[in-house]
């Protein structure tokens, strides 16, 4: 019995669950009757790239919302987007732009290049967003170099020395969420005992559907306890602004927090009792403390390297280095759970101290000992088991026994389940670089910017991006690679660009060794976008 003698009910059946690519495969084979009518199946039942295997790297478009969107039109989507895939995937060599566009954001009255700087650089689809001074500027591409959409949306009244943006996209695409937290004293100069205006964080929605195009709504809009600054991330219905004593959440929806402040294992005696509440009222066994009764105040978030809100429970998980060469490995990645219940926004001047649950050293086991490095989340994914899963990368450089301040830069990404925290992939390792290249590999800073994780390296006869990709365009079971892009020698510098010792990290993006700043690459497209004077650049890779 052959496929075209089945009823169109057994062959959908037959075809849900594939991944893009050999759905959009089927389709385009239709040489025969047979192929003919699987194209129609496919072009007529959007369900089954919805629940291809890979539906995840679907880059539907936004401002609207999926259920609006032809089947014609995702058909589409997936095909272009498995071929951009394999591509970036099938390069033995690293790859050259195919082609450059550039859009002029004079017209729009959008600040860019001199004195205005853009940060915060946001890209998803055809939408772009960024921060220019204390403004939101929020646009539109189309693929002929010209701007569909532009709106500007102010944040804040006045510049601050301290100001974090995040943005997350809403379920049906058709608003984005800015998170805003603007703080009035110098980072490092601001903590819960010192007497300085409090902070600033707000939360508003701007619609980006042509109906409702740059329409803006305030959710949430408060003063905080003044406290440093790190990090800001959002997920909605939390925010949380990381400094370098504690973690603050926020849930904005409900306009509640908690300042939760990390302990250690060591921070506990023998007994379990916290080491820092003995200078309280034992008997009361009290768990809300305030920062200036603590005897000894851990220093916990110095070696945090970053912060991501599980994808559907109330918790969050922080990364610290890597490190192998210390008595146990540790991968450094702690899960956290949020307490509960919150307390009113002014009870978050008294810290709660909880103590993490570290995960287990072995969740890596083929990394090589003496390996030193960040692990970085670069997102999470939901499978059709309904499963999540997170991608990781772990970046950074192992000592080489016997060669003098040898140390060779490695790149590791792997997948691991959050049910149970086993890996979902193999770990997959890039360790071909020169030795003498490892100081010359940086991460670009993920409070920065909002995309792909990827990193620049410089060499003497090289200047590269190199990003993880977890997924070749067949689906989770098949290789991830690493996409390695090469720069245009127009938008190089003729020498490297050197960063002090003590330079702020938050400045160090600043000093990057090509021309143009923010830089971001969107893995899902293949596109790397670059902010120059003249506007905006995108690569088509």
């Amino acid at each position: 019995m052959g496929l075209l003698t089945l009823p169109p009910e057994l062959l959908i059946k037959i075809i849900d669950g594939l991944c893009i690519q050999d759905i959009v495969s089927a389709a385009q084979v239709c040489s025969d009757k047979t192929c003919g009518t699987l194209r129609s199946l496919v072009l007529e039942n959007k369900s089954l790239l919805f629940s291809a295997e890979n539906s995840y790297a679907l880059q539907l478009p936004m401002g609207r919302n999926p259920k609006d969107v032809s089947s014609e039109a995702i058909y589409d989507i997936a095909a272009k987007s498995a071929t951009i895939s394999a591509g970036l995937s099938a390069a033995q060599e690293p790859l050259k732009p195919r082609s450059e566009t550039l859009y002029d954001l004079g017209p729009l009255g959008f600040g860019w290049g001199g004195d205005k700087v853009p940060t915060n650089l946001f890209v998803r689809d055809d939408l772009v967003a960024f921060v220019s001074g204390t403004t939101l500027c929020v646009i539109k591409l189309a693929n002929d170099g010209t701007i569909k959409r532009g709106v500007r949306v102010r944040m804040a009244p006045e510049p601050a020395p301290q100001f974090y943006v995040d943005y997350q996209v809403s379920d049906d695409r058709c608003s984005i969420l800015v998170a805003v937290a603007t703080s009035p004293s110098p980072p490092g100069q601001a903590n819960p005992g010192q007497a300085v205006h409090p902070d600033v964080l707000a939360v508003q929605e701007i619609y980006i559907s042509e109906d409702r195009f740059g329409k803006t709504m305030s959710h949430f809009d408060t003063l905080l306890p003044p406290a440093s600054m790190e990090n800001l991330i959002i997920r909605d219905p939390y925010v949380a602004i990381v400094s370098q004593w504690s973690v603050r959440i926020v849930d904005w929806r409900k306009s509640l927090g908690v300042t939760v402040s990390l302990i250690a294992a060591e921070d506990l005696d023998e007994d379990g009792n916290d080491l820092g509440m003995s200078s309280l009222d034992v008997s009361s066994k009290q768990t809300h403390i305030r920062a200036s009764q603590l005897i000894d105040p851990i220093d916990f978030r110095k070696d945090i390297m970053g912060l991501v809100f599980h994808p559907t429970e109330p918790s969050f998980i922080v990364f610290e280095h890597y490190d192998s060469e210390a008595d146990r490995q540790r991968p450094g990645i702690f899960v956290v759970n949020i307490p509960s219940p919150l307390g009113d926004i002014a009870s978050m001047a008294v810290e709660r101290r909880v103590m993490p649950t570290e995960i287990a050293p072995d969740v890596f086991p083929e990394i090589e000992s003496g390996l030193f490095a960040t692990t970085r989340a670069c997102g999470f994914r939901l499978l059709p088991d309904s499963s999540w899963v997170m991608d990781l990368s772990i970046v950074g450089t192992r000592r080489i026994e016997g060669v003098s301040e040898g140390e060779k830069p490695m790149f590791y990404q792997c997948t691991v389940a959050l049910s149970d925290w086993t890996l979902r992939t193999e770990m997959t390792v890039y360790g071909t670089l020169p030795v003498e290249d490892g100081n010359n590999l940086n991460p670009f800073d993920p409070s920065n910017i909002a995309g792909t994780d990827f990193y620049h390296l410089r060499g003497k006869e090289q200047f590269q991006v190199i990003a993880p990709k977890f997924d070749n365009g067949n689906g989770l079971q098949h290789n991830p690679c690493w996409v390695r892009l090469v720069i245009p020698e127009s938008l190089r510098e003729p020498a490297p660009v050197p960063v002090p010792d003590d330079a702020d990290p938050a400045d160090i993006i600043r000093t990057y060794p090509g021309k143009g700043h923010p830089w971001m690459f969107d893995v899902h497209t293949g596109k790397l976008y670059l902010g120059l004077p003249e506007g905006l650049l995108v690569l088509q890779y």
